[in-house]
């Protein structure tokens, strides 16, 4: 049988409220709609994955528990013939966050229950029955464990990367997006054991404390390679990705960098933002398994995010990967420059 792949780390349901706007402190505002779904990367990315590749053999490895909104997850998994639920592991709470989605806007805030995740460490992967040749794993800056100092490797998710790396896997982590400034702490050690590092522009800045915007608000695409250089530094052997709105950006294998345009989306199209980032990654690490060109798979992972906007929860509206392509194909592609 193929060689799974295996999406790992952080799992949750996501209770999605769509308000009118954020309220003042004190203040009330009305809640338009809510929505249930799947969250956290090792939710997303397996969809994600299982969704473009229905003829991949998708693995989770994640915490939960045995309660309603651990029922809700096995079913949501289930219903991807090709998700194989074998790794998962029981024990407390299975995690819930209220994602607070702004009508207008789409600008997203995130109250999160961590629960079982907290326990989800490098003895929670038994590299000998993974039996997949691509391990993914997210979120630095969410895992408590993984997120814990190491002696050795500098952080657990570290060590968890090179035990995986060890074994032949190829290896791939991402961050969540956080205000703690934790991130230059706890990403360029996983960076070190990771072949590919994919993370958004405010990750991808807060990994050194450099800004990728302007203060127009505008990519600032040179600080977006010097950044992407450093990753390489840091120790990422195959690709490194900053993906935004605007454009993604890579530096690929023999140090090349690789640019391709973001989508412009009709007005209406995008239902919601949840998953998003999961959903580019997801089209992303099936390009580098298939042996694709950076740029090429980077074009895939524009096609699996754009698919993903056009419903409200992080995977349900993720397409077939050649379906996938075929709506991008009819959208206009953005015209971003330096």
């Amino acid at each position: 049988m193929q060689k799974a792949v295996v999406a790992a780390g952080y799992a949750d349901v996501d209770i999605i409220k769509t308000l009118e706007t954020f309220p003042a402190r004190h203040g009330l505002v009305n809640v338009q709609k809510i929505t249930r779904a799947l969250g956290g990367a090792a939710c997303n990315c397996a969809l994600d994955l299982a969704r473009l590749s229905p003829e991949t053999r998708v693995r989770p490895l994640a915490a939960l528990g045995r309660d309603e909104y651990g029922a809700y997850m096995e079913d949501c998994f289930r219903q991807q013939p090709n998700i194989d639920l074998s790794l998962l592991i029981y024990g407390g709470e299975t995690a819930f966050t209220d994602v607070l989605d702004e009508a207008d806007t789409r600008v997203r805030t995130f109250l999160a229950y961590r629960g079982a995740n907290k326990t989800f460490d490098v003895d929670s992967v038994q590299v000998e029955n993974l039996d997949c040749d691509l391990f993914h794993v997210g979120y630095i800056c969410l895992m408590d464990a993984l997120d814990s100092f190491d002696e050795t490797y500098g952080t657990r998710m570290a060590r968890l990367l090179h035990k995986v790396r060890r074994a032949g896997i190829l290896t791939s982590v991402d961050a969540v997006t956080d205000s703690t400034g934790r991130h230059k702490k706890l990403m360029p050690p996983a960076m070190k054991y990771a072949d590919i590092f994919c993370v958004n522009e405010h990750e991808a800045g807060a990994a050194f404390d450099t800004p990728l915007r302007r203060e127009d608000g505008r990519l600032d695409m040179d600080a977006m390679e010097k950044t992407l250089r450093r990753f390489r530094e840091c120790g990422v052997a195959k690709w490194a990705v900053i993906h935004a709105p605007e454009c993604v950006l890579g530096l690929d294998e023999n140090d090349q960098i690789q640019c391709r345009q973001g989508a412009a989306l009709p007005e209406g199209f995008v239902q919601g933002t949840v998953g998003a980032g999961d959903a580019f990654v997801s089209g992303l690490l099936l390009g580098a398994r298939g042996g694709s060109a950076l740029a090429d798979a980077m074009e895939d992972g524009i096609a699996a995010a754009v698919s993903s906007l056009s419903r409200p929860g992080a995977s349900e509206g993720v397409l077939p990967l050649p379906q996938a392509r075929a709506l991008l194909q009819k959208i206009r592609r953005g015209e971003y420059e330096k």
